[in-house]
């Protein structure tokens, strides 16, 4: 009895430390750099191969099909400005389109980008494969 109380109270406390993590990811931060520096970069999975990450690392997703869970946790990977503001040739495949709230959203290869909430370091993608398929990492070639 003591035993199944015990696994009660550590699944209690581990889900309240994943809903903690995943409710405390904000948007990210202004993403504005100066022309030198990459928008996105290209990092290496060992099972999945080359994907796209912002110039942060941070894994960047493109949705199959309509999202209805979008807001709560998938973030468009954005800018202030309505132009792409790089010299990078990988940064040469973007695109913004513009949202209502004012901000431009970055398009690779004509998919919306967008973070996903779960992610929180860098080389994460817990993302991958989520809502039967729907989403993935932007593969690279």
């Amino acid at each position: 009895m003591k035993r199944k109380i015990m696994v009660i109270i550590v699944a209690v406390a581990a889900l309240g430390v994943l809903f903690w993590i995943l409710s405390s990811r904000t948007e990210p931060e202004e993403n504005i750099l100066s022309p030198e520096e990459p928008i996105i970069k290209v990092a290496q999975h060992p099972e999945l191969g080359r994907y796209l990450t912002d110039n942060r690392g941070f894994a960047l997703y493109k949705a199959m099909d309509t999202c209805y869970q979008c807001p709560n946790i998938w973030l468009p990977y954005t800018t202030t400005l309505d132009y792409v503001n790089s010299i990078d040739p990988l940064s040469h495949k973007l695109e913004v389109y513009s949202l209502e709230d004012g901000r431009y959203q970055y398009v690779f290869e004509k998919e919306a980008l967008y973070y996903h909430r779960g992610d929180i370091n860098p080389g994460d993608i817990n993302g991958h494969g989520i809502e039967n398929g729907n989403w993935s990492i932007v593969p690279i070639e």
